[in-house]
């Protein structure tokens, strides 16, 4: 004769099994960027040959996947630029190429566009790759701010509200394009900046450094580029264990 389970068993399996399913919700990621995140496949708009750049997103996947992190990526766009990189299988899982990413767009682009984009989803967490692309500037901008930092890290500072207006509780890893040029140095310190700056204990903002072992020259033996400026599958993995490393409170604590 089967046996009743009594009512404080029952309480107890409800309260596990909702645990568990709180647990295993996927953290929302939205990657924001322009070509070094949206990548390419190996052909062009006319049809022509070239190198394919996955972009970081996919080995920052597999980084996930392989620590057991469940994620879901968000956004507007899912495909590459001109073509769309064939992305395998990972340890039975299936690539998801939704992002915010556009080929040679600036940030201050990047920030108009996420403006209408951003009220078809939302996001947990944010990794922004920006500032590789200048905003066009008058002469006296130009003469007053020659990197053209200023105007970047305010269309920075506008994203990150933008992002937080739809998620008040959204975690922001930044990322400057890095490099010993003058530009990168004042976009590295200004994102560093911003970061203390906006950062909050229920939205925490960091800022990732390039890496000293950073080899731009395609022509290098161990080149980090295909191009001088696009990552290879190596810059890649090294871009996304940037952004897993800094993004490791929210990816370990889904629903904080």
């Amino acid at each position: 004769m089967p046996q009743k389970l009594h009512t404080p068993l029952l309480l107890l399996l409800f309260l596990v099994a909702g645990i568990f399913t709180a647990t295993a919700s996927p953290v929302r990621v939205v990657c924001i960027g322009d070509s070094i995140t949206q990548g390419r496949g190996n052909k062009t708009a006319s049809g022509g040959e070239v190198v394919p750049t996955d972009g970081w997103r996919y080995a920052f996947w597999k980084d996930c996947v392989e620590a057991g992190h469940p994620i879901e990526f968000v956004g507007s766009i899912k495909t590459g630029f001109e073509s769309t990189p064939v992305y395998a299988d990972f340890q039975g899982q299936k690539f998801s190429n939704l992002h915010e990413a556009r080929w040679g767009w600036t940030t201050e682009q990047l920030r108009d566009q996420i403006k209408k984009t951003s009220a078809d989803w939302t996001a947990d967490l944010a990794l922004v790759y920006l500032g590789t692309n200048r905003e066009p500037a008058t002469e006296d901008e130009k003469a007053s701010d020659p990197e053209g930092a200023a105007r970047t890290t305010a269309a920075m500072r506008e994203i990150v509200e933008i992002l937080r207006a739809d998620n008040p509780k959204i975690a922001i890893v930044l990322r400057s394009p890095g490099g010993d040029v003058p530009r990168s140095q004042k976009l590295e310190a200004a994102y560093q900046k911003l970061a203390k700056e906006l950062g909050a204990p229920a939205s925490p903002i960091s800022a990732v450094l390039q890496g000293a072992d950073w080899q731009w020259d395609p022509k290098a033996a161990n080149t980090d580029t295909v191009d001088g400026c696009h990552p290879n599958t190596q810059g890649d993995k090294k871009i996304a264990d940037g952004f897993f490393q800094a993004a490791q409170g929210v990816l370990s604590a889904p629903g904080r």
